[in-house]
């Protein structure tokens, strides 16, 4: 799969067609998942199987001062699309305050014509350009002028209410994970290099491995069971995000995962971290020996997820 920071990066390609999904796909959640299903079985022989999204959200320049969180980063959906092995081109088009004033017209000439679509899938409530004006029944008269087939996939839903990226979120950030994860549809996880922090976990007798992320996500600050696999080998733990109460802190959101019986120096590794379910909120403790004795109870919490 190769990714493209914009669809006027992709290098010259004649006539090559393409079947394009067009849209967020902030976690690739079941809607999404249904999407991709559907562009499977559409696609023609020949034609290159695009995944059109927008990086950053729209949401981060349209609201610059709402609540940026989302599911997954860059590194995330990357990493998802390619187990699939079916999507030839990721377009992580840049999004910034120019594309959000352009009319939807001028989007669609200037990035979706000239890649030469011969089919073009969208969630039915997905919508673009300026004032959100280019929606399913925009796309579909655009596509009929030119001789494109279009697909609006119907809202997906689970449990009498509509699957969204939002709704996800929301049951991530009240603590209830699990509910998150149904409607999500797979494992979720955060991926990002291991760097140094400030080692307290050390001096605490549980080393941790702080995870550098490349984005806010819609998570409960607090601690979770979670696991990775390095050289193959299956490492279950536990991971606090948040701002460190108990310590001084700058407030910003900190990632730092302990992994049981695990010592060594995976400093500089990009690592993957399966988050399995949702231990308790974030804390703050008077003193470091009520901390350490809380950790315990967390490892204790954590490891019966894993061996119930």
């Amino acid at each position: 799969m190769q990714v493209f920071e914009s669809a006027l990066n992709l290098p010259s390609s004649g006539d090559q067609k393409r079947l394009i999904l067009l849209g967020n796909f902030d976690g690739f959640h079941m809607g999404h998942h249904a999407l991709l299903q559907e562009a499977v079985k559409r696609k023609n022989s020949g034609d290159l199987f695009t995944i059109f999204t927008f990086e950053p959200h729209p949401s981060q320049i349209l609201l610059p001062r709402g609540d940026h969180r989302r599911l997954w980063g860059p590194l995330e959906r990357r990493n998802y699309l390619e187990t699939f092995k079916v999507v030839d081109e990721l377009i992580e088009q840049k999004f910034d305050p120019l594309m959000s004033n352009l009319e939807p017209q001028e989007f669609w000439d200037k990035f979706i014509l000239p890649l030469n679509p011969t089919q073009i899938l969208t969630g039915e409530d997905f919508k673009f350009g300026k004032g959100r004006g280019g929606d399913s029944n925009w796309i579909k008269e655009a596509c009929a002028k030119k001789g494109i087939n279009y697909f609006a996939l119907t809202i997906v839903q689970e449990d009498g209410s509509k699957v969204s990226s939002s709704r996800i979120k929301e049951a991530f950030m009240d603590g209830h994970f699990k509910k998150g994860l149904q409607w999500l549809g797979h494992d979720y996880f955060i991926i990002g290099p291991v760097i140094k922090g400030e080692e307290r976990g050390r001096t605490l007798g549980f080393p941790t491995a702080n995870i550098q992320l490349s984005f806010r996500p819609s998570l409960k600050l607090g601690v979770y069971a979670v696991s990775t696999e390095l050289e193959n080998t299956f490492l279950p733990g536990i991971m606090n995000i948040g701002t460190t109460p108990t310590f001084k802190s700058d407030l910003s959101i900190k990632c730092e995962v302990h992994f049981f019986d695990f010592e060594e120096d995976i400093y500089g590794q990009i690592i993957k971290v399966k988050i399995h379910d949702f231990i308790r909120p974030e804390q703050q403790f008077s003193s470091r020996e009520l901390l350490l004795q809380q950790i315990y109870t967390d490892v204790n919490k954590a490891k019966k997820v894993f061996n119930p």
